[in-house]
């Protein structure tokens, strides 16, 4: 019934915003652009967006038609939307995307799209339905033993593998998503098939490869961080028979830890095209899920009721296991700091919806969890705005404020590059060149 509901309410909230927010032009005169890409201000700056593009940026005011709308920007910050960069949106994008639109989540990296599902999205998206994101979305996940999704893809060898990725490059997906359980055999057929048709592959480093060999096989992205500690301990030998995410797994890395190591794979990345999307917000959820204080976030109220019955189902390990997990997670996340200091190129993704990790909102969550992990504002900045375009390949669509690029922008309160927070002081979104105001937003979250 929900779900009928907020289908409607989507498109009654579109029909209602038609004659007041469609124009098609607005100015925004006076505006503060924040160069996400130097780390400046451009004060009193005058934008014109028509369409869903930016038309042109003055230096002085000018005189527009009487029909363009005109946002006054004075000590207002304009910068580009942010991007989710891994997110599972598609299980529940009718549920999710308002809490995403309405956070300034213009985009995001699909982690495993259902084809259909998919397609039917990108579809609205080409027809001009602007309350969706922008997505850039691999199939369904590729995985070995253990399996552990049950609408995921097995593949036990060479010819299996090969197969779904071309299965997978048929329906048109962006990227494949391959996952922990993969065996050597399967991982590297998919590497080479990859490679040969110009297809990115990205996920978890898989248990059986290590990130040293991950990156020499030209892996996009490493996701969570997996497989970074594992290749910093003397012998990978000993996490033999310790079982991945494991309390002696997690215990075995805090002690071995060699600082060497991680010195010479932050330079073996830096000097590679292996990117890393952290998702601190999820390690520190599952870290954490025997803190009660989850379950009081009031943000749990825009969630759909069957996200909610997974995340409160219980604690799966003793308390002993969350203070290893805990002590892990903040290893991982100090490490931040020397990784963007080495040039290493990092993303920022939530894994939403695992628990407690809410569409839209978690992502502010991250920037702050990346800020407090020793990355510059700048970077952290970056590793959501023009780092995502970047990594999409689409640097001339999105990741900056620049003549004819498309106006997925985010107008705030303050300026984000003195507080990474004041990304969250957000005035209006502008979604393909579709404005929300701030009472269109806190609107759109009121009847969520």
């Amino acid at each position: 019934m929900k779900k009928v509901f907020l289908f409607c309410f989507i498109l009654l909230f579109c029909t209602k915003c038609q004659n007041v927010k469609d124009s098609g032009t607005y100015y925004i005169k006076n505006i503060n652009i924040v160069d996400v890409q130097n780390g400046g201000v451009l004060a009193n700056q005058n934008v014109l967006i028509e369409g869903n593009k930016i038309k042109a940026i003055y230096l002085e005011e000018v005189d527009v038609p009487d029909s363009t709308q005109i946002i006054d920007g004075e000590a207002k910050y304009l910068m580009p939307g942010l991007w989710d960069m891994h997110g599972h949106f598609l299980g529940n994008y009718q549920e999710y995307a308002p809490l995403l639109i309405a956070n300034g989540v213009t985009g995001i990296r699909e982690m495993s799209g259902e084809y259909s599902t998919l397609d039917s999205v990108k579809k609205e998206i080409a027809i001009g339905n602007k309350f969706f994101p922008d997505i850039y979305s691999a199939g369904n996940i590729i995985e070995g033993r253990p399996k552990w999704w049950n609408w995921s893809v097995l593949v036990q060898n060479k010819i299996e593998a090969v197969k779904e990725v071309e299965n997978q490059l048929e329906q048109g997906i962006d990227f494949i998503k391959i996952y922990t359980g993969l065996n050597r055999e399967s991982y590297f057929a998919i590497a080479e098939k990859c490679r040969q048709v110009g297809k990115p592959f990205a996920g978890h480093i898989p248990s059986s490869v290590s990130m040293w060999e991950a990156i020499d096989a030209g892996q996009q992205s490493s996701e969570h961080l997996y497989g970074l500690l594992e290749a910093c301990i003397p012998d990978i030998g000993q996490l033999k028979n310790k079982p991945v995410f494991g309390t002696e797994h997690y215990q075995c890395l805090l002690d071995n830890f060699q600082r060497e190591k991680f010195d010479s794979l932050t330079r073996k990345l830096a000097n590679s095209n292996t990117w890393l999307c952290p998702t601190l917000t999820m390690v520190k959820n599952y870290s954490m899920l025997d803190n009660p204080e989850l379950k009081n976030d009031p943000r749990m109220k825009y969630m759909p009721k069957e996200d909610l019955r997974w995340w409160n189902r219980g604690n799966a390990y003793e308390k002993s296991h969350y203070d290893v997990c805990r002590s892990h997670f903040k290893l991982e996340q100090g490490l931040l700091g020397d990784l963007e200091k080495a040039g290493v190129k990092i993303i920022a993704g939530t894994d939403f919806k695992n628990p407690y990790c809410y569409p839209g909102f978690s992502l502010h969550d991250e920037l702050e969890l990346m800020v407090d992990g020793g990355m510059s504002v700048l970077s952290v900045l970056q590793s959501a705005t023009s780092n995502a375009a970047k990594f999409i390949n689409r640097e001339n669509e999105f990741g900056s404020i620049e003549t004819g690029k498309t106006a997925s922008l985010l107008l705030l309160d303050a300026n984000p590059l003195a507080n990474i927070s004041n990304t969250k002081k957000i005035s209006g979104v502008f979604q393909r060149g579709k404005y929300y105001n701030k009472k269109d937003l806190e609107e759109i979250l009121l009847l969520k």
